[in-house]
């Protein structure tokens, strides 16, 4: 979830190029609120005019037909209101959507990774639409309940100040209590911690769901561990917090609702008396008896407006929060600092993952040619030290220094454009062979594609296809296996053309020949240029100019495949455990 200081003022320049609309909204909230008041007046005045005996049947009809006037009006206040007002929401949320795109492209990408991809979804997706309540219903909703409430006390006021007292003193006393115990900056933070019960009981569902097979095979739907139970453990955590809260809520709830209930019996009794009393007509008395009871349901709705408001205050937050992100600011362009080839240099750096520490003061340096091995048993830092390359991970101490200037200095898009990486994961679009290669580079000509294809092995398999570079992937189209899908990836990061290619795993599918045949064509389609491969094949790396050997965070040697079985325990430890295994 994404956490710290965040401002809800930072939507406010997205919101305000509607602030017009939004008001024009508003204002049609409240006339159309306005004219639900209209045939009380005219019932009022009607039986002024029987009071008085000046009802006569052409002014019975006149005032009938405004009353239908009236209706009709309402009405197109209404639909055109209520029209515009979606209008304006969705727009809203498109340019939000918009906004938070544009800052997950400019925030450092460790930021992004860390955050969580469940998170940033929630937000971009679940947080923005609840936004569409908010502009097209809870706003022109409080509007339309506060304005004819406040109108009618007004109105009475006017009449006979006892009969505004009599509306509104109920009200009052219903309002203090809603204020003193439920919209308390307490019940706030409840509905907080609540939201993150929830998105923790939606995680571990989520688990749930996708483990069921293995849950299954291990004798239990729900399994017997605790980690496999907490679903089960979390919804009750949801049930009694739920019910936790409802209690402190229900009798200033319930006192209010009676409250609100005996303002019909105040105003029929007083109201009476003060006709009886003098100084009140009849007509004023229906109006009482009219309007008072009407200001219950505003109220009810005020309540339940805020309420829902309370509710959307933590997503609105969470969006803030990402609107505020930015890259640190750069002081100068470093795109031609790294247009070609250099070393980089990692200069004692640790870092930790979830408090436990991964690399420990780690320094070495990547030749800016040839190829280089990354080997280790698994847990040894390999794959650390790629995302820490790829800016997907900060270290905690030392640097990477690139060029002659450390790599937290750099700019995104200059660090990209010098190193390209291909991860074990793939990502592949719905569309044309041709179309998925093109995104790393959009004027790459079809014989640029099927070099970059060759060089990954996977040549042979895009001419197979139905339509070759024209075939779409996906959906109705071709499904790729897993390795082709992993030598189309790689192929389109080499049509990059970078002076540093890494990959981590990017050929775990690969046979071991496979891959050795597809390390070669690497050598010879990126001659004069660096690629880092990870791999837990020794002969694979065997093939590599530089091995660089890790273990526990730590470079226990560096060299050729013949200089290290001979120089290298750690190394030496690797092979031996491969031919036990092969054995």
């Amino acid at each position: 979830m994404v956490s710290g200081v965040s401002d809800p003022g930072r939507l406010l320049p997205v919101l305000a190029r509607y602030k017009g609309k939004v008001a024009a909204t508003l204002l049609l909230s409240a006339v159309a609120s306005l004219l639900a008041l209209g045939p009380w007046v005219i019932l009022a005045v009607l039986v002024g005019a029987v009071e008085a005996g000046t009802l006569t049947g052409s002014l019975a009809m006149i005032l009938s037909g405004a009353a239908a006037g009236i209706v009709l009006l309402r009405f197109a206040a209404l639909a055109g209101g209520s029209a515009l007002a979606h209008l304006v929401a969705f727009d809203m949320l498109r340019d939000l959507r918009f906004a938070l795109l544009g800052r997950l492209e400019v925030a450092p990408m460790a930021r992004v990774i860390g955050e969580g991809r469940g998170a940033l979804v929630k937000i971009i997706r679940d947080d923005v639409e609840r936004l569409e309540r908010l502009v097209a219903h809870a706003i022109p909703d409080l509007v339309a309940a506060l304005v004819p409430g406040l109108f009618s006390v007004v109105l009475l006021a006017v009449l006979d100040w006892r009969f505004a007292l009599i509306a509104v003193a109920p009200l009052v006393g219903a309002a203090i209590l809603v204020r003193v115990f439920l919209l308390t900056p307490a019940n706030t933070a409840l509905a907080e911690q609540l939201g993150a019960l929830q998105e923790r009981v939606s995680a571990r569902l989520i688990e749930f769901v996708r483990g069921q097979p293995v849950l299954r095979m291990i004798g239990s739907p729900w399994g017997r561990t605790a980690e496999s139970a907490a679903p089960d453990r979390l919804i009750g955590e949801v049930h009694a917090f739920e019910w936790a809260w409802a209690r402190k809520g229900l009798c200033p709830h319930g006192l209010s609702q009676v409250l609100l209930g005996g303002t019909t019996f105040l105003a029929v009794g007083l109201g009476l008396w003060a006709v009886q009393e003098g100084g009140a007509t009849l007509r004023d008395y229906v109006l009482l008896i009219c309007l008072a009871p009407a200001l219950v349901t505003p109220l009810e709705k005020v309540q339940h407006t805020l309420h829902e408001i309370m509710e959307m205050g933590p997503g609105i937050r969470r969006i803030a929060e990402v609107l505020g992100w930015a890259g640190p600011p750069y002081e100068e362009p470093l795109r031609r600092a790294v247009a070609c080839a250099h070393p980089v240099r990692f200069e004692a750096v640790s870092c930790s993952i979830d408090g436990h520490p991964v690399l420990k003061g780690l320094s070495f340096t990547l030749p800016a040619e040839g190829l280089t091995a990354i080997v280790g048993a698994s847990g040894a830092g390999k794959t650390t030290v790629v995302r820490i390359l790829a800016r997907l991970l900060d270290p905690d101490g030392g640097r990477v220094r690139v060029a002659d200037a450390d790599l937290a200095d750099r700019r995104p898009d200059d660090w990209y454009a010098f190193a390209i990486f291909a991860f074990q994961g793939t990502f592949l679009s719905r569309d044309t062979v041709a179309d998925n290669l093109r995104v790393a580079r959009p004027e790459a000509s079809d014989d640029d594609l099927r070099r970059a294809l060759w060089a990954a092995c996977c040549l042979d398999v895009i001419d197979a296809l139905p339509d070759g570079l024209e075939t779409r992937l996906g959906g109705d189209g071709v499904t790729l296996s897993g390795g082709q899908s992993q030598r189309l990836c790689l192929a389109r990061a080499l049509l990059r053309d970078a002076p540093l290619l890494v990959l981590d795993e990017a050929t775990s599918h690969a046979d071991p020949v496979l891959e050795r045949a597809l390390l070669e064509r690497l050598r010879t389609y990126r001659a004069g240029r660096a690629t880092v491969f990870v791999t837990h094949r020794l002969p694979s790396a065997a093939v590599a100019d530089h091995i660089l050997v890790l273990e526990a965070g730590t470079l226990r040697g560096q060299g050729t495949h013949a200089h290290l079985l001979e120089a290298c325990p750690a190394y030496r430890r690797l092979s031996d455990a491969r031919r036990g295994a092969a054995a």
